[in-house]
Parts: C-alpha cells; sequence; structure tokens
C-alpha cells in the first residue's frame, strides 16, 4: 500500500463547494498519475490559518 500525505494552504474566502472540487481533482490527478497510490491523505487550511500557526511565537 503506497500513502500520500498532503497538506494543502487554500486561498482565503473560497467556498466549500470550491475547495471540495479542488481536493477531489487532486485525488483523481494522483491516482491517474501514480495508481499505486491506495490511500490519500489531504490535510486543507486556509492560508492565513497557515501563516498564523507558522508566525506562532512558542510559549515561554
Amino acid at each position: 500500500m503506497q500513502v500520500a500525505h498532503i497538506s494543502v494552504d487554500f486561498r482565503d474566502g473560497m467556498t466549500s463547494a470550491d475547495v471540495e472540487a479542488a481536493i477531489s481533482d487532486l485525488e483523481i490527478d494522483i491516482k491517474d498519475s501514480y495508481p499505486e497510490a491506495t490511500r490519500i491523505f489531504i490535510e486543507v487550511q486556509s492560508f492565513s490559518g497557515h501563516q498564523a500557526s507558522v508566525n506562532r511565537q512558542p510559549k515561554t
């Protein structure tokens, strides 16, 4: 079994339908290009959410 883990940052303001469609298209493209990929896990967040987590200062 081949597994792919992907993190995707979507543009803020996208509708959930747009995100769902993009994820479906991505899964199809991956499976077409890599048929051995049997499990695909996609982590989704907004770009601003990603930036906030990257810029977060550790607690002291």
